[in-house]
């Protein structure tokens, strides 16, 4: 919960994601999705909030070595009694192999934010990954994102970059494991608040099925702040399954 409000407090926050994706010819295919997110802290001076999204990717296949992708994404945010953000997101991209292995993503756009405060503006919208699939069974990545989205804790956009190394396992057949640090750095544009955040995270998951499995995640997270009062140290552990359909 990078950007989170300060403090001690219990929250209830319920995600939903759909996705859906055909194959239109050899060379051209959609990908679309759509979720949204509930958030209720147990806090008075956070107020509730309800965030929808909404996307869909165009890709082109040149070849097998080679994929370009045009997105467009919606995302808009609306706090009870707190007003409405919005960001639109076009962008352009591609998938590269550069060996059997070895390929890299890329995904750059603008974003233009509509923000709660009623003023408009547009910022760089930009993903980049490299990743090496050593055999079947272990791969590594590195990657940077950069975004600005309406929070979820407080009526600002959220403007923030990370970049992260993961390195992914299959420890068994039905058991898979995923480790990843990273680093990065956030800020509220109308509070002027900066916040720098490293940490870890792990995580476990066991396919129960063809279409479920069951996973446990730790993070370990360290925030800097530029307010003194919002610098902390955090120990998340997450479960729960996954489901295809």
């Amino acid at each position: 919960d990078f950007g989170r409000a300060s403090g001690r407090y219990s929250y209830y926050r319920n995600i939903f994601d759909i996705g859906y994706a055909k194959d239109l010819s050899k060379h051209f295919s959609i990908q679309g999705h759509y979720g949204n997110e509930n958030y209720s802290a147990q806090r008075e001076d956070i107020r509730d909030s309800l965030l929808h999204r909404v996307g869909f990717d165009v890709h082109y296949i040149q070849s097998s070595a080679t994929d370009y992708l045009l997105g467009y994404d919606f995302v808009t945010r609306h706090f009870d009694a707190g007003g409405t953000a919005s960001v639109h997101t076009l962008a352009t991209g591609f998938r590269h192999f550069l060996t059997s292995q070895l390929y890299v993503d890329t995904r750059a756009g603008v974003s233009l934010v509509e923000a709660f405060v009623g003023s408009n503006t547009s910022e760089p919208s930009v993903f980049a990954a490299l990743t090496n699939d050593f055999n079947a069974n272990d791969s590594a990545s590195v990657s940077y994102r950069k975004t600005s989205m309406p929070s979820s804790f407080t009526a600002d956009i959220f403007d923030s970059w990370r970049l992260s190394a993961s390195l992914r396992r299959q420890l068994l057949e039905r058991l898979r494991m995923a480790m990843e640090v990273f680093w990065g750095e956030g800020n509220f544009a109308a509070l002027s608040i900066i916040d720098e955040q490293t940490g870890v995270n792990v995580q476990l998951s066991y396919d129960v099925s063809k279409d479920a499995a069951a996973f446990m995640a730790f993070t370990y997270s360290e925030v800097d702040s530029n307010i003194d009062t919002r610098s902390y140290v955090r120990n998340l552990i997450d479960a729960g399954v996954r489901i295809s359909f």
